[in-house]
């Protein structure tokens, strides 16, 4: 099963409000929605028409599907609030069968809007909201790449030349140069130089020719025997002079010197027991070190992440700096850039469907600092993230992929969080991959071709 379809399989959708018949309901009588064939889409571009549908809840004899004129609604209003909960002019309508209705406005707000339809005489009262985001799906296409495969890592060297997988490419003329590396979870790329894990178990450090050539081995240093047994990296980080590899229950570390070329430093223990498929991340902040697993407990029940700063040492590896120590954050890794976290809870309420909560932890050589929080309390579709193939950012889409992928973007002139609509993929629910400087995805025109677009949009 590729990573997309393990994606895909663990999307969650965010139910929406429902609504609910009147106490005191004779027993005879039932309350079922009208048939729908798709869940409605719940997010929408600023500064475009919303058409967002409906659905009433009917009365009917029990055991039976029969509708009749007395039992359908003979009217619907609707109030429509953006995110400071003012009003917002919309037109509602019911549907020609009279099973639902329609309602159409055009937000000029980004951010949570609420609805609340009313039907009449029956039909009953309904709530959702509806998230309005930037509109980046007309962002031009940076390149298009034929890479031959899903490039779960993507990233591009100062000269040019990307890197997909363990292939580095350049876009024209369309060349390839197969690294040999040990998998996609082992590359990084850091301004000229690439470094990645060969299959044989060692550390390789490349730097890029530019337009003379691809890319040119530089230095080579052993992993110690067994260091990847799992068969996967799980986070690292390079400068061009440094790479650090963190696996499961180690910290590895390479420096690379023009006179001595690529040398291993003392190997760091950086947890108590085996992390094992928990999510690992690894962030840098000036000189301190943020690595963060998730944990979880069954008494009582949680899911958080346990997170440790570390500094360099005098014998050349990292240590655990011992203020502030080792502490929680709220949620479970989710995505993460160069120097931020998402995490990710679930908070139930009541009766109501639950809630998911997106939490920005931005790095700081001090501490983890929570800087943005944003719920989904629509009906959308969440996609974690692969937190072992670099940096990425949250996903979520309307239910079943309908729609344009959107991710979340922080704003620094509001101190708010806000959604960015991505470029339409030919593939109805594949996923595009989102890092810290790109999007990319199949071509609109040719699946086959990779379509790489900027990250974040340009103005």
């Amino acid at each position: 099963m590729t990573p997309r379809a393990r994606g895909a399989r663990w999307a969650v959708a965010l139910l929406a409000l429902a609504g609910v018949g009147c106490p005191g309901q004779p027993p005879e009588v039932c309350l079922v929605g009208a048939p729908s064939p798709t869940t409605p889409p719940r997010m929408f571009a600023v500064d475009e028409e919303a058409v967002v549908p409906a659905v009433a809840t009917l009365p009917v004899d029990c055991g039976t599907t029969s509708l009749t004129p007395n039992t359908l609604p003979e009217s619907v209003t609707v109030t429509l609030t953006d995110p400071d909960n003012l009003p917002v002019e919309a037109t509602v309508e019911l549907t020609p069968d009279r099973t639902g209705a329609t309602v159409r406005f055009t937000p000029t707000r980004l951010g949570r809007h609420h609805a609340i339809v009313a039907f009449a005489p029956v039909g009953s009262l309904h709530q959702f909201d509806v998230q309005v985001a930037e509109n980046g799906r007309d962002r031009p296409e940076l390149a298009r790449l034929t890479p031959g495969r899903e490039c779960l890592y993507l990233d591009r060297t100062r000269r040019g030349t990307w890197v997909c997988d363990d292939v580095a490419l350049k876009a024209t003329p369309n060349t390839h140069q197969d690294l040999g590396a040990f998998g996609e979870s082992s590359t990084k790329v850091a301004g000229d130089v690439v470094w990645t894990v060969s299959s044989e178990g060692s550390v390789r450090r490349y730097v890029d020719a530019g337009a003379s050539g691809g890319l040119t081995l530089t230095g080579t240093s052993p992993l110690p025997p067994n260091a990847l047994s799992n068969q996967e990296a799980f986070a690292r980080l390079a400068t061009e002079d440094e790479y650090l590899l963190l696996t499961p229950r180690r910290l590895y570390r390479y420096t690379f010197t023009p006179e001595q070329g690529v040398q291993a430093a003392p190997s760091t223990s950086w947890v108590k027991e085996d992390t094992g498929n928990a999510s690992q991340v690894a962030l840098r902040a000036g000189a301190t070190l943020w690595l963060m697993h998730s944990t979880s407990t069954s008494s009582p029940p949680n899911l958080g992440t346990h997170v440790c700063p570390f500094v360099l040492g005098p014998s050349g590896g990292y240590v655990a700096r011992p203020d502030p120590g080792c502490y929680d954050l709220t949620g479970v890794p989710l995505a993460f850039e160069e120097d931020v976290v998402w995490t990710w809870e679930t908070q139930s309420r009541g009766e109501q469907m639950p809630v998911h909560v997106l939490y920005r932890y931005v790095a700081t050589e001090t501490g983890m600092v929570r800087q943005g929080i944003v719920q989904f309390e629509t009906q959308l579709s969440l996609y974690p993230g692969s937190l072992r193939y670099g940096t990425t950012l949250p996903l979520v889409a309307n239910p079943a992929g309908q729609g344009p992928f959107a991710t979340v973007r922080w704003n620094p002139s509001t101190q708010g969080v806000t959604f960015v609509l991505h470029p339409k993929s030919s593939s109805a629910g594949i996923a595009p991959r989102a890092s810290s400087h790109f999007v990319w995805g199949p071509s609109p025109d040719n699946p086959s071709e990779l379509s790489v677009y900027p990250w974040p949009p340009p103005p």
